[in-house]
C-alpha cells in the first residue's frame, strides 16, 4: 500500500460535471483569489505582482476584474500556485488549490549583528 498525500485545502470550485461538453475550469476565479492572497500575504503591490507574473500591471488588474474579457493563461494560474506553495488538483467534478506540503515558506529575517547595532546609535 502507498501512503497517500493528505493535502490541505486553500480554495475549492464544485463543477456539476467537468466531463460535459462546454464545461470550463472558472480561470478568472482562480486567478482573482490566488491574486488576492499573493498581494495580502505579502504586502507587495500589483505592479511588483505583474513584473513576476510577466504581464503588464494593467492586465494584472483587468484579468482579475474580468473587464477586458480576457481569461488568464495556465501560467500565470501555475506561476502563482508556485509563488504559494500551492499545487492545482483537478478532477471530474472539482476544482481545488491545495497546499503544497513540500513548500518550505521563507521567512524574511533581519539580522543585526552588535557592531551594526552599535552605528546607528
Amino acid at each position: 500500500m502507498s501512503e497517500q498525500k493528505v493535502y490541505d485545502v486553500v480554495l475549492r470550485f464544485k463543477i456539476d460535471d467537468m466531463t460535459e461538453k462546454g464545461a470550463d475550469i472558472p480561470r478568472r476565479e482562480l486567478y482573482r483569489e490566488l491574486r488576492a492572497q499573493y498581494l495580502e500575504l505579502t504586502g507587495e503591490t500589483s505592479a511588483h505582482l505583474a513584473t513576476l507574473l510577466d504581464i503588464s500591471p494593467q492586465s494584472c488588474s483587468t484579468l482579475a476584474s474580468g473587464s477586458n474579457y480576457r481569461l488568464p493563461a495556465w501560467y500565470i494560474i501555475l506561476r502563482l500556485c508556485k509563488l504559494l506553495g500551492y499545487e492545482l488538483v483537478i478532477t471530474s467534478d472539482t476544482v481545488e488549490i491545495v497546499e503544497d506540503p513540500n513548500f518550505v515558506r521563507s521567512r524574511d529575517v533581519i539580522t543585526v549583528d552588535e557592531e551594526s547595532e552599535e552605528e546607528s546609535g
